[in-house]
């Protein structure tokens, strides 16, 4: 199964995210550990990322083989913004750990660096892309 359509991608997405939200607040009443709770969202952000990453395919980019296990999106601008998105992510944890107490400080140590290493991980993607589109072969 294949997402081609903008419709289909938001929708996945959101579901898909809160769903890990949802699990991630039960995993805080279940074990009333926040970096329990945390360690069990990233997993299942790490099974969201890899399902739409692996599902989700763009405009012009072929349906039915598998991506190459380096390709995130389907084009360089949407990884930009994906990488975007997971760094200001990752950037925030070390702004609400001054303020946000013993809970955010626990959490940040796990949730920052995941942030970050996914952010990289779209902008390796993109900068590849763009590579291979200099040379003609995407």
């Amino acid at each position: 199964m294949r997402i081609t359509t903008p419709v289909g991608k938001v929708a996945a997405v959101v579901v898909g995210y809160i769903i890990v939200l949802l699990a991630g607040l039960l995993a805080v009443v279940a074990t009333g550990s926040p970096t329990i709770a945390a360690a069990a969202t990233i997993a299942l952000l790490v099974g969201l990322l890899v399902l739409c990453t692996r599902t989700f395919r763009g405009a012009g980019e072929p349906v039915e083989p598998s991506r190459p296990w380096w390709r995130l999106t389907g084009g360089p601008p949407s990884g930009f913004v994906m990488a975007a998105l997971f760094a200001l992510q990752g950037i925030s944890y070390f702004l609400v750990v001054p303020t946000g107490g013993d809970d955010a400080a626990a959490v940040a140590p796990i949730a920052a660096p995941f942030y970050l290493l996914v952010a990289a991980a779209f902008v390796y993607s993109s900068v590849r892309q763009l590579r291979m589109r200099k040379r003609g072969a995407a």
